[in-house]
């Protein structure tokens, strides 16, 4: 509690003080920097003061560092009469009064510090030694002896605009700390090896859109919009959470559209910035000078008074017809309700799983990373994950599950080796379901945009593959033939094997002059034709795309007037109505989706609304 003090009290500390100064310059012979606060008022310390002063210590400190001045010797105590520190310096003393006093005119908290210097060969240094202008009112920027001795300004106002210059000092400074943690933990996460099947420091994992430089870029888009989710807190924190939950909707969809700029389409950290972005609201809601909430439990409550909800009105309103991502569609199934629950029920896996794995693992001495590992594997083995269902169907999450709780009931700390095997294992069963395997991202963009995200991107990307700016005509020329065999770049993973049908793919299999690679079957929409070129209009650029039932966008109007169309046909061991012949002896089935009952083929989605297109928002 906040204690006031008396002007005896007041004059009894300097006098204490006074001495030890004499006692230091008598002992030591060099200058001697005092430093205290200049608060007004009859409470001289408290919990936001005595961080200003720890605050203007590390000022000093840097600024002492920086020319090589050494500090001989440093006294500081906390007394209900403020806060003082002495520190006996080497050094000039023009030289270490010219540094206190750019400290002190460095910002508006640097008018709180008050840093004499006391040499013994003259006495003190002041200000007017140095040609500086004297020190100015707190509240109205004029010289600050004239305020102070006509008493133009009353104890309240004085006080007032302390407490205005110490909180939006630290709202500031929080804000940047909480921005940089929240970057942090994203490269922290990314960079954690092995994480079996996701994206890490030695392969792609599961993906073929992403690598950990597509996360690096994704996180540094991202530093803006966490800035921002602190500040909104801040500033909503007076409103009912809802209202700070409205305001973090607007600011996150931006935020996921400054995330596909950067990746060039390709959905990194959309979660991220919907479950961490109502983290870091939650913190600025519950944000005090003397410093961010530090409470896991009553952070994450928070959380779910924020967006609970906006969570309940979403899942209530949600219809096959309005179900327009897998998420919607699955909670209409199976009751899941994803990240959007997960949040709205105030992170229950980070407080019972993730935190305690994490907390016990680091108390033992474990490293950061070994401990992640453990983190991810125990997750795995105890929620559900819709992103595993969708891509591997309810079998691969189960199966998932059980490899991750196996790992873990041998021992809490698995070995490498084990989790490296599980990562090759899951690479290799490739639980990506048919209607995912497009080219980078266009999965998860809205069909209007494939044609402005993607063309030009291949175009560019793909070596041997003309510009879609190109005009010169002519065909489109081959691309190399490592990147035929898959029908795009190189695979940056070291482990993933090489198909059936990509093994008897060669050179030589692909009709001469054919824009497209052998192999590849028909269906894949827009995917193929900026691949093959074959809706391409005037000079290459990509042209209208006819409707599926309009007059010659018929599959046989396509078969005769795509140069692809010969060759896909008679693909190695591929004929009409025969997928191809069956895989070698052995060679485990890769996981799928399960099938959604009473429909054979997902149609094809037309222009999603705004509102609707986040689903987790």
């Amino acid at each position: 509690m906040e204690q006031e003090v008396t002007l005896m009290e007041m004059l009894e500390a300097r006098e204490a003080r006074a001495r030890r100064q004499r006692e230091l310059l008598d002992s030591l012979s060099c200058p001697v920097v005092s430093f205290t606060m200049n608060i007004p008022g009859p409470v001289k310390n408290g919990p936001v003061i005595r961080r200003a002063f720890q605050e203007g210590l590390l000022r000093l400190d840097a600024a002492l560092d920086a020319p090589g001045l050494g500090v001989v010797s440093r006294e500081e105590i906390d007394l209900p009469t403020g806060c003082e520190a002495l520190w006996a310096v080497r050094g000039p003393g023009r030289q270490i009064k010219e540094l206190c006093a750019a400290i002190e005119d460095r910002d508006p908290l640097g008018r709180l510090f008050d840093l004499d210097v006391l040499d013994p060969e003259r006495g003190g240094w002041s200000r007017e030694d140095l040609g500086l202008s004297p020190r100015r009112c707190l509240v109205c920027g004029r010289e600050g002896k004239g305020c102070a001795s006509r008493r133009l300004h009353s104890v309240e106002e004085l006080q007032e605009k302390t407490r205005e210059i110490l909180t939006g000092f630290f709202a500031r400074q929080d804000r940047e700390a909480l921005a940089g943690q929240a970057a942090r933990a994203l490269m922290y996460e990314v960079c954690t090896t092995p994480k079996p099947g996701l994206v890490d420091r030695h392969n792609n994992g599961s993906h073929r859109d992403m690598d950990l430089f597509t996360f690096l870029d994704s996180t540094a888009a991202l530093l803006p919009y966490w800035h921002q989710a602190v500040s909104i807190g801040q500033e909503t924190a007076g409103l009912l959470p809802e209202e700070t939950f409205a305001r973090l909707r607007e600011a996150g969809l931006a935020a996921e559209r400054a995330m596909f700029r950067a990746t060039g389409g390709v959905n990194t950290h959309k979660g991220a910035v919907f479950s961490l972005g109502c983290v870091l609201g939650a913190a600025g809601r519950l944000w005090t000078p003397e410093g961010p909430c530090r409470d896991a439990a009553r952070l994450l409550a928070e959380c779910a008074l924020m967006s609970a909800s906006a969570a309940e009105e979403a899942f209530s309103a949600l219809t096959p017809e309005t179900a327009r991502t897998f998420g919607a569609r699955l909670y209409l199934e199976t009751g899941l309700r994803g990240i959007r629950g997960e949040v709205a029920g105030g992170f229950p896996s980070v407080l019972e799983t993730g935190l305690p794995t994490l907390r016990a693992l680091l108390r033992e001495g474990v490293s950061l990373e070994r401990a992640g590992i453990s983190v991810l594997l125990a997750l795995m083995a105890r929620t559900s994950d819709t992103n595993l269902i969708a891509r591997g169907g309810p079998e691969g999450q189960r199966w998932a599950a059980a490899q991750a709780a196996e790992l873990l009931a041998q021992s809490p700390l698995p070995a490498l080796e084990a989790v490296e095997a599980l990562d090759r294992e899951m690479i290799r069963k490739e639980p990506l379901p048919r209607r995912m395997r497009r080219p980078a991202g266009c999965h998860l963009l809205p069909p209007r945009c494939h044609r402005r995200l993607t063309a030009p991107r291949q175009a560019a990307s793909r070596p041997g593959l003309r510009p879609a700016s190109d005009t010169t005509g002519g065909p489109v020329q081959s691309p190399p033939a490592e990147s035929r065999a898959r029908g795009g770049p190189p695979r940056k993973s070291p482990h993933r094997p090489t198909g059936p049908a990509e093994s008897q793919t060669t050179a030589a299999s692909r009709p001469t002059g054919s824009p497209c690679p052998p192999g590849r079957r028909r269906g894949s929409g827009a995917a193929h034709r900026f691949s093959c070129g074959s809706r391409r209009g005037p000079g290459g650029r990509p042209g209208p795309t006819p409707s599926r039932n309009s007059p010659g966008n018929s599959p046989a109007a396509h078969r005769r007037s795509d140069p692809c169309a010969p060759h896909m046909a008679e693909a190695p061991g591929e004929t009409q109505g025969n997928p191809g012949p069956p895989p070698p002896e052995g060679t485990p089935a890769p996981m799928r989706s399960a099938p959604r009952p009473g429909r054979r083929r997902r149609k094809r989605p037309g222009p999603v609304p705004k509102a609707v297109r986040s689903c987790r928002w």
